[in-house]
């Protein structure tokens, strides 16, 4: 059995008295899972995410990583374990490829803010493994969408984590872009034994690619299981007010919506 890298236990957050409550969140996630969090907007993914990054703190109740609670980690300590890549990225200043992912260090580096040669290494490694090595001294700001995708998976491995977090990093991209970043995401999860948390709107990506899923609205987790337990028509419709259609034939799986 995997150790727990995280274990929740009554989480509950809220954004001001009347708003929006994440409530008696349970749940464990293990090393090496690719998890899917989904959920219609405002369901509470992104916060849920914030939390497990450590970028919000829970009203009440533990969160627990790697057996200790999570505020009793420097902002430092918890860069080398967790990364996090956002749909939101914008960069202003023109700097190259190599530079961009180079940041990713920045937990490791020596009080001086220098790189070491093992730190040089690990920063074309990452780059190398997203396949970015021939774009290592292109500014970040003249790349396509796909390659800047790549690129702040890489900086997030530049951290050397045990977890990335994802909150909707290919909402986007196009199909083909979408499909490349889950398998590059497979891949890392399957060779590198990297945990995975990916927050998603893409049903059918998810239901191909991860293990397990975590399937949210109002605030609440409503299922959190395997494929087979939790795409279910009458989970997906209670959590997405639509009728749903689970399609299985040929060695092929897939999510339809009802007309």
């Amino acid at each position: 059995m995997h150790e727990n890298l995280f274990v929740l236990q009554d989480v509950e957050y809220s954004y001001s008295k009347g708003g929006f409550h994440l409530q008696k969140i349970n749940c464990k996630i293990q090393m090496r899972e690719f998890i899917t969090i989904i959920g219609p907007n405002g369901s509470g993914k992104s916060t849920l995410l914030k939390l497990l990054a450590g970028a919000l703190k829970a009203d009440s109740g533990k969160i627990l990583l790697k057996d200790n609670e999570i505020q009793n980690y420097s902002k430092k300590d918890l860069a080398k374990i967790i990364s996090i890549v956002t749909q939101f990225n914008t960069v202003i200043f023109p700097i190259n490829v190599y530079e961009f992912v180079a940041l990713g260090r920045s937990p490791h580096l020596n009080y001086f803010g220098y790189e070491s040669k093992k730190d040089v290494e690990i920063i074309m490694e990452s780059i190398s493994k997203v396949e970015l090595t021939s774009k290592i001294n292109s500014p970040i700001t003249q790349i396509s969408g796909g390659e800047f995708q790549r690129a702040l998976i890489a900086r997030a491995l530049a951290q050397e984590p045990e977890i990335i977090l994802l909150d909707e990093a290919t909402a986007h991209l196009d199909i083909k872009h979408q499909i490349e970043i889950f398998k590059l995401l497979k891949k890392l999860n399957d060779e590198e034994k990297l945990t995975i948390v990916f927050v998603s709107h893409n049903l059918n990506l998810a239901d191909f690619f991860s293990n397990r899923f975590l399937l949210m609205a109002n605030g609440k987790i409503i299922k959190d299981g395997i494929k087979e337990e939790t795409f279910t028509s009458e989970n997906l419709q209670k959590v997405f007010d639509a009728e749903f259609l689970i399609a299985n034939q040929g060695g092929y799986s897939g999510v339809l919506i009802k007309k």
